[in-house]
């Protein structure tokens, strides 16, 4: 169950990092703002704790008890 936290947990951290930075729509704006750090470490973080797929395997794996 441990895969099915990371997955969740990333998935919400991108969708609110993307959702950040639609409220905040000029550029110039952005960087003074936390949004672009926010999308910047969302998007590591998916690469840090292995792929939505890799995570969706995982959790395939622990269902079917492989």
């Amino acid at each position: 169950m441990r895969a099915t936290a990371k997955l969740y947990g990333n998935e919400i951290l991108v969708r609110s990092a993307e959702e950040a930075i639609q409220i905040v729509v000029v550029y110039v704006y952005i960087r003074a703002y936390l949004a672009e750090r926010y999308c910047r470490d969302a998007k590591i973080a998916t690469i840090g704790e292995g792929t939505p797929d890799i995570q969706r395997m995982f959790i395939a794996w622990q269902l079917l008890e492989f």
